[in-house]
């Protein structure tokens, strides 16, 4: 059984992907991209990298990079997200 999933849904239906250590989706336009990646360190601790890209790029600017417990905790610190605005 896979320890990661991942999900494409888009107009013509949904595709799944499955992994064990690592496993990276990226949602591109011409205007800008997001790519969102979960793997597990040599601790098997599950860790979180999200980027975002100028157009179509699969690579950009990293704006997460830490232990998924981490990224949580960064994300219910936040006023504006945890009042769902």
């Amino acid at each position: 059984m896979s320890k990661l999933y991942g999900n494409i849904i888009a107009d013509r239906g949904e595709s799944t992907r499955c992994s064990n250590r690592e496993i990276t989706t990226a949602a591109r336009s011409f205007d800008g991209s997001v790519i969102v990646s979960l793997d597990y360190d040599e601790n098997d601790e599950l860790r979180v990298r999200i980027e975002c890209a100028d157009g179509s790029r699969v690579y950009g600017k990293t704006l997460a990079d830490c232990t998924f417990k981490q990224f949580v905790k960064t994300l219910n610190r936040c006023k504006t997200l945890r009042n769902g605005r």
